[in-house]
């Protein structure tokens, strides 16, 4: 698996592999860190973009606080989030 790829892992599912390793008694090197992640399964969950973030919310349109959504023509709270999201460019 390549560096710049990104993936979800469960923390948990870490925690259990960690103690059938090196780990558990203290003598592990960062290869076998490296080996235990490798091994890790993918968690089943999806990165999602929160409406602060979207490129299509005007939180400056929003009274009171919010965020107006240009997708759905609504106000949504700064964590809200939804499948149309686009990540705003830095």
């Amino acid at each position: 698996m390549g560096m710049a790829e990104q993936r979800l892992i469960d923390a948990n599912v870490v925690y259990e592999m960690g103690h059938r390793t090196p780990f558990h008694i203290g003598i592990a090197t960062l290869c076998d860190l490296k080996d235990l992640l490798d091994d890790v399964p993918t968690a089943d969950a999806v990165p999602v973009v929160r409406c602060k973030d979207c490129q299509k919310g005007h939180p400056e349109l929003a009274p009171n606080g919010g965020v107006w959504c240009a997708i759905w023509n609504h106000i949504f709270g700064y964590d809200e989030f939804c499948s149309k999201a686009e990540k705003r460019e830095a």
